[in-house]
């Protein structure tokens, strides 16, 4: 459905949906800020399925619906825009990134950042993936610390071996470019013969020669640089990585049917905003019950 809006006629789409406000978020088709002011948006997105779970625990109340618009240009431009008072009945909830180093978060209290670099940090998690491969696989309480233990070396490794480019990545943001091939974060991963995925060390390396070609001298080092590998690391590589530890236990540990990534995922958030809830995450849980202090409807 499409209704025509002026700008300032973002304030005014919750009342066509019966709602108290509009959340605005990244995911699915990214459209312009004139598209999402004429009424486009997509209400189908992995961004949807995660925010919905962060406001069902720290902001319950009032009547919200949430609509993905994909760019993150245009999710910034409405933000801004909620920082200058120029709208209201809207709230923004979007991706961190790295937009702390370069001073362009936007201090406005209905607008909200992930704890992470991206959702996916938080969601892909150690504890997350065995929960999953536990209760997918059907498993006895005695394996549990089996699995949590194989799970927890995967991450360990792929942890240690993402850290300099992490860091390499955080540098070359400062500079105007990207470290990782964020198009394609599956180069970076390699799964062996047995089904366990590793870090591609010939790719890093790949990815390290050419940033040496992109960046040139000097290097400019505006801010300190990313120092936790598993919440600072694109949120596209910690996911792929993960799914990949999740299908390993599934396919060749249980020899289980291995499950789409959409449906994972689904699964993934379900597993995290349970735990998210019942205090196993005390930093993101701080992250959030901060975040969401001033926001108003």
């Amino acid at each position: 459905m499409i209704f025509r809006r002026t700008t300032s006629g973002l304030s005014n789409q919750h009342l066509f949906v019966d709602a108290d406000a509009i959340v605005f978020l990244e995911g699915g088709e990214s459209y312009s800020r004139e598209a999402v002011e004429l009424g486009h948006f997509s209400e189908i997105s992995a961004d949807i399925r995660f925010w919905k779970k962060i406001f069902s625990i720290y902001f319950p109340k009032g009547r919200l619906v949430f609509r993905s618009i994909g760019s993150k240009a245009t999710v910034r431009s409405i933000a801004l825009d909620l920082q200058n008072g120029e709208i209201e009945n809207v709230i923004v909830a979007m991706d961190r990134d790295f937009d702390y180093m370069h001073g362009s978060q936007i201090n406005c209290d209905n607008v909200l950042y992930s704890y992470g670099y991206s959702w996916e940090n938080e969601c892909w998690s150690e504890d997350a993936v065995v929960q999953a491969v536990v209760d997918m696989a059907g498993l006895s309480n005695t394996l549990f610390n089996s699995v949590k233990g194989e799970v927890g070396a995967l991450f360990s490794s792929f942890e240690s071996k993402i850290r300099q480019a992490v860091k390499a990545d955080s540098l070359m943001i400062q500079n105007g470019y990207s470290f990782f091939n964020r198009e394609q974060p599956e180069r970076y991963i390699n799964v062996l013969s047995d089904g366990r995925p590793e870090v591609c060390s010939g790719q890093l390396k790949i990815s390290f020669a050419d940033s040496r070609k992109k960046l040139g001298r000097p290097i400019r080092r505006k801010t300190s640089l990313a120092n936790n590998p598993l919440y600072d690391c694109f949120g596209h590589l910690v996911a792929c990585f993960s799914y990949r530890v999740l299908m390993y236990f599934l396919k060749y540990v249980y020899d289980l049917p291995t499950l789409a990534k959409h449906y994972a995922s689904a699964a993934i958030v379900d597993k995290f905003a349970l735990k998210l809830s019942t205090g196993s995450y005390p930093d993101i849980n701080e992250h959030y019950v901060a975040s969401f202090a001033g926001v108003t409807i």
